[in-house]
């Protein structure tokens, strides 16, 4: 099918040509009585070319226009001006076919696609029991009851979260929810008393177990120093994670673990990610001890302290909270503030001051929650990075595997002509979701578990 559409001096109209298989030719004309443009003559034209198909039954059909229209249901192909020159002429002398009377002529009266007509209709506003709140926050008129003028008047989250919970009443999103209402207002933005509470809401969230699973290794070699005589810590942790080092599997570290009832964890071989969250720490402990100690390294004892105050009194971007607050539900007095003068020193009660430190423990489980979200959310971030170098090797209980010659395991003597993999091994069991445990092919257990990225099917 060949269409085409012209508007000039004499009107509008378009011309279509069918062809068949066979090379029969059906021409069709029309003109229009409304006003277009030539953009729109030339969908008119396709629009009515379609529709004379589908009257024929047409079952396969490609359209060729010297026009770009922009479909996607059909096949159109664009061909130059000289190619559609039938489709061009009956568009543009439609005057001169109903003379001839040898092709049809029809007449639209209407646009194929009408437009449609919307009426504004206009509705008094419906008082609702939020009518008065939304007056007081958008133009501050408060209600003639003095007594409703007064529950509406303006209150910061906190002591609004506070008033609520000292009323007796209490839900997981307490904190969230006063935050979000005074929000509602510029006033009560200039007021907040936090300025990083997140906007997740919370239904339901398990309290965390704080400090249940420790991560340990070693910071590296450090100067001759004197000895650090006590060490503090939080309670006996449930699980112990660590790397294979002898340090930390030895049998005194076994019989210790076994005492206390600490479950002990190793990191995969060769896959140290998996207690990464610990170097990752005592990478920020090295760096910061290192700007602070410059040429007396040796009093890195001294420095560690507030280096580890620092760090745990510093907000991290993966939570949004800092350890300390995690811990106790409030934030630390800085060691600059203690020495300086501040609102907080100078306006400070103690009997106040222990009631809200309890008032602030009742939030504790809700900022630990959310954090936990955004500690999940930054992992999904860093997921979704990761997996774009991703290639996927699934492999199952029963595969044959090749593991990588790892450098205890490399023959000395072949130097650089040494093997790259070895084995084969079979998979034995599915640890967790790429890491495996290994046998021989005699059925004999392979010491300890081994990560995918070590492992190639055989």
């Amino acid at each position: 099918m060949y269409v085409d559409g012209a508007v000039n001096n004499n009107g509008a109209g378009a011309g279509i040509v069918l062809t068949s298989p066979e090379g029969h030719l059906l021409m069709s004309v029309i003109h229009f009585k409304f006003v277009v443009t030539n953009n729109e003559a030339e969908y008119e034209a396709l629009i009515n070319g379609l529709k004379l198909a589908l009257e024929m039954n047409v079952k396969n059909l490609v359209v060729f226009s010297d026009s770009k229209l922009v479909i996607q249901q059909l096949d159109l192909r664009g061909v130059p001006r000289e190619d559609n020159s039938k489709a061009d002429a009956l568009a543009k002398l439609e005057r001169d076919a109903v003379l001839l009377g040898a092709i049809p002529l029809e007449i639209q009266e209407i646009p194929s696609i009408h437009e449609m007509e919307l009426m504004v209709v206009d509705q008094a506003p419906m008082i609702t029991w939020m009518t008065p709140i939304q007056e007081y926050i958008q133009k501050g008129i408060l209600p003639e009851d003095k007594g409703a003028a007064r529950r509406l008047k303006y209150q910061d989250a906190s002591s609004l979260a506070m008033k609520v919970l000292q009323q007796g009443y209490y839900w997981p999103t307490l904190k969230s929810d006063a935050m979000k209402f005074t929000r509602a207002c510029d006033q009560c933005q200039c007021f907040e008393n936090y300025s990083s509470i997140p906007a997740t809401l919370l239904t339901s969230m398990m309290s965390p177990w704080p400090f249940s699973i420790w991560g340990i290794n070693l910071i590296g070699e450090l100067p001759t120093a004197k000895g650090v005589l006590s060490m503090l810590w939080f309670g006996i942790p449930y699980k112990l994670v660590s790397d294979n080092g002898k340090q930390f599997d030895g049998k005194e570290v076994r019989k210790l673990c076994d005492d206390l009832k600490i479950k002990k964890d190793f990191a995969t071989v060769y896959n140290p990610q998996s207690n990464g969250k610990t170097e990752d720490v005592n990478k920020i402990i090295k760096h910061t001890l290192k700007t602070k100690l410059e040429e007396n390294k040796g009093n890195w004892p001294e420095e560690l302290q507030m280096v580890l105050w620092s760090y745990n009194t510093t907000p991290r971007s993966t939570t949004g909270e800092s350890p300390f607050m995690l811990s106790y539900g409030f934030e630390a007095m800085v060691p600059v503030e203690v020495g300086s003068r501040s609102f907080r020193r100078d306006h400070y009660d103690k009997e106040s001051n222990e009631v809200n430190q309890w008032l602030h423990l009742d939030f504790l489980e809700e900022t630990r929650a959310i954090s936990s979200l955004r500690l999940a959310a930054y992992q999904k971030r860093v997921s979704r990075l990761y997996d774009r170098r991703v290639r996927v090797r699934r492999l199952r209980v029963g595969d044959l595997v090749l593991r990588r010659v790892m450098p205890h395991t490399r023959i000395s003597s072949h130097g650089v002509f040494g093997a790259n993999w070895e084995g084969p091994y079979k998979i034995k069991s599915v640890l967790w979701e790429g890491t495996f445990h290994l046998e021989d092919l005699g059925g004999n257990h392979i010491p300890r578990a081994w990560n995918v990225d070590h492992l190639k099917k055989y």
